[in-house]
């Protein structure tokens, strides 16, 4: 019996231990990149070429850079000039380039979503504008910052521009300069030996010069599957850091704010931590050239709209009230006033907001394009969806009206409202711990907030938990199985 029961164990073991690669390492032998440094070109300041005519500056931080040139000659160098001199004018022009994924497969797409706008003064002369781009090298090219003509360009995908920079230039008016924004791609090399190496050069030119960033990537040719795995969780982590770091420094004190503008109404929102391309416009302004750069110094006035962009996100807060994390690819419109009845407006993307106190024991509004929800103190979060608005309730309480229908729902704690484009409400359950790191929505907050995690996470469980737990039952049944089999016979025989 003994060496029945053995052979049938170590029969199901090799039976699972088969099929297990299948699943877990089939694809261990596709190839990858891994980002393993990081290193600038940034201008010799000692080496420009000094000139009478004008003053240029560059200033340079990882991702982002700033070119300024002012105008220094006393006279006029353009045609239908209409006024007397250039001396002063300026023009500062600001590129920004997303930073590349931790790692990539070999052939993947590598997409880095790119901008560059700028200010300038009053009247401008001079064509003094700059350009941004980013270019991937060939493999094993010793020195990434030299341009040998056998780069491939990262061209514009969005069909936009169909150029492979983007610049800021003069308008007609000679009264300011036009940017670019769009989203940039090119497709990764495969290496063919381990240790190989390949540049991703990001940059901005202005003035005869660039500053430079150089994104070194190393070839693996083993592990591809887990390393796209890898630059998941990786991303994940660091925005929810980002947004944890943010929460906690929400009750600090900003200062450099800009300057209150008396046309609009301060809603007293400032911005906590922002990473990418982030826009603003201001609820009287109405075209593509108006939507202005937000920063960590700009007011937020009621009635504004706030846009990210690919690989962007933004959290704001008002101090010990109200917090918002605004994803990638999101748009929303507070209301116009503080004591409006109109709610603030979710036109597309992912958003979380976590309110812990209600002004005059009031109610929060927040209008989705096809329902309205009421919140009374709480933590929820919305996915704006081409088909629906999804609307997921994390603590406290929340009511969710169809637009459409008029029809009204209350959620509980773990419940959402999908509602369709018919204005069909359906409430589900969801698992909160899962859908909080789907949103990135860091579980300190939530428990902060009244929440208590009854159980452990599953999706936290180690992935091979899962399949040792089969195993070991699968051995234990087929044994009993084997063990009544073999009373069966004896009390036959």
């Amino acid at each position: 019996m003994k060496k029945k029961l053995l052979s049938a164990i170590v029969s199901f073991i090799i039976l699972f231990s088969c099929i297990l690669p299948l699943n877990a390492y089939a694809s261990e032998e596709t190839g990858y990149w891994e980002r393993t440094n990081i290193f600038d070109r940034e201008v010799d300041i000692s080496k420009v070429e000094k000139s009478e005519d004008y003053s240029p500056t560059w200033e340079y931080h990882r991702g982002y850079y700033t070119y300024r040139c002012e105008v220094t000659f006393e006279g006029i160098w353009y045609s239908g000039k209409d006024h007397d001199k250039c001396n002063g004018e300026y023009v500062e022009s600001t590129g920004r380039v997303a930073t590349p994924e931790i790692c990539y497969l070999g052939g993947e797409e590598v997409v880095l979503h790119t901008s560059i706008y700028a200010v300038t003064s009053s009247k401008i002369c001079f064509h003094l504008g700059a350009n941004v781009g980013s270019f991937i090298t060939t493999v094993n090219q010793d020195d990434p910052f030299v341009v040998y003509g056998t780069e491939t360009s990262l061209y514009d995908i969005t069909g936009t521009y169909t150029r492979s920079f983007l610049e800021s230039y003069k308008n007609d008016t000679n009264t300011g300069y036009e940017g670019m924004s769009a989203d940039m791609g090119a497709t990764m090399p495969e290496g063919s030996s381990e240790g190989d190496k390949v540049f991703i050069v990001t940059g901005l030119g202005g003035g005869n010069e660039s500053m430079q960033t150089a994104y070194e990537y190393t070839w693996h040719t083993t592990g591809g599957e887990n390393a796209v795995a890898m630059r998941e969780e990786y991303n994940a982590k660091l925005e929810e850091e980002r947004i944890l770091e943010a929460w906690k420094n929400r009750q600090k004190e900003k200062d450099k704010l800009h300057k209150l503008d008396p046309n609009y109404v301060d809603s007293n929102l400032r911005v906590e931590d922002i990473w990418g391309e982030v826009w603003i416009i201001r609820k009287d302004k109405q075209y593509e050239d108006e939507w202005e750069d937000l920063s960590p110094n700009s007011r937020i006035y009621f009635g504004d709209t706030i846009r990210t962009h690919r690989d962007s996100g933004v959290v704001i807060s008002k101090t010990n009230f109200i917090t918002f994390s605004i994803r990638e690819n999101t748009q929303i419109t507070l209301p116009d006033e503080p004591e409006a009845p109109s709610a603030m407006k979710i036109w597309g993307g992912n958003i979380w907001v976590n309110i812990e106190k209600m002004i005059h024991g009031g109610e929060f509004n927040i209008e989705t394009k096809q329902a309205v929800a009421g919140i009374k103190g709480t933590t929820f979060a919305i996915e704006e969806k081409e088909d629906a608005s999804i609307i997921y309730l994390f603590t406290s309480s929340m009511d969710v009206t169809s637009k459409a229908t008029g029809e009204k729902v209350v959620l509980k704690p773990g419940e959402s409202a999908e509602v369709d484009n018919n204005g069909v409400i359906t409430v589900k359950a969801f698992d909160i711990p899962t859908v909080a790191k789907q949103m990135v929505l860091p579980i300190e907050i939530l428990e902060e907030d009244g929440y208590s995690q009854s159980g452990m996470d599953e999706s936290s469980s180690p992935s091979w938990i899962l399949p040792v737990i089969i195993l070991l039952v699968a051995v234990v049944i087929i044994a009993i199985i084997i063990v009544l089999l073999n009373r069966k016979k004896q009390r036959i025989g």
